[in-house]
């Protein structure tokens, strides 16, 4: 089975022993690996091909692609229709 190089993930809280810059994560095979070098946790996770990306403040649809509407207006027809 092929191991990926092994990275350590800045600022990440191991899930057992809640150490700080202690986990590191690697591929084998399919599975994505996360580890923590402090207390030994280790989980895997199946890699997904299809995962849709995870939805944040960037990617979240505000309705910006919905049509809006716009009224223009003629400066010179709105002053002079109702100033005598």
């Amino acid at each position: 089975m092929k191991i990926s190089h092994k990275r350590f993930i800045a600022g990440a809280h191991c899930p057992a022993c809640q150490a700080i810059d202690k986990i590191f994560v690697y591929r084998e095979g399919d599975r994505n690996i996360r580890e923590c070098v402090s207390c030994g946790f280790r989980e895997a996770q199946a890699f997904d091909a299809l995962s849709r990306e995870p939805e944040t403040r960037v990617t979240r649809d505000h309705g910006l692609n919905e049509p809006q509407v716009l009224r223009l207006v003629d400066p010179d027809a709105e002053s002079s229709s109702g100033s005598d």
